[in-house]
């Protein structure tokens, strides 16, 4: 289920939000997952919300991700045992944002993904983390696929 979450944090956004995650337990049962949308404008207190939020809902950790994490607040969605999307663009978190989370983060690698909203348009981020030395290229692999299949259990085909 997702991408749900908050963007303003007003009371009428958090009364749906809560809503949607009351089907948490049910979707936990079903194998299914949940995004979480955390905003651009007031990101820190916003995403300290949701987390306030989603203590009232204990076991969601596994089939939770965080999404749109930064440097300064990915340590917060981490900690709490949800898993963390990090969106490479230039409006939401550069390549340069996920050097800093892989460094300050380094256990923890196994719970964060990288996606990108660019739709049709192409980020150079996406590109450059595929193509840098900055990462191992097991990093970058488990930052951008075995995460990924693990998060959403997903079967490879065709290997």
């Amino acid at each position: 289920m997702g991408e749900i979450g908050l963007e303003t944090g007003s009371p009428r956004e958090r009364e749906i939000f809560a809503a949607q995650l009351d089907l948490g337990s049910e979707l936990r049962s079903m194998g299914k997952r949940m995004g979480i949308h955390t905003p651009r404008s007031d990101k820190l207190a916003i995403t300290q919300e949701i987390l306030s939020i989603l203590e009232s809902y204990s076991g969601l950790e596994a089939i939770t991700v965080v999404d749109h994490c930064t440097p300064e607040t990915i340590g917060w969605v981490l900690e709490k045992g949800y898993w963390a999307g990090v969106t490479l663009s230039p409006v939401k978190a550069s390549f340069s944002d996920l050097g800093q989370i892989v460094e300050r983060h380094p256990g923890h690698l196994n719970r964060i993904m990288c996606n990108t909203d660019s739709g049709s348009i192409f980020y150079e981020d996406l590109y450059d983390l595929c193509q840098s030395d900055m990462f191992s290229p097991k990093i970058r692999n488990q930052l951008v696929s075995e995460n990924v299949f693990g998060f959403f259990r997903l079967r490879r085909t065709g290997s």
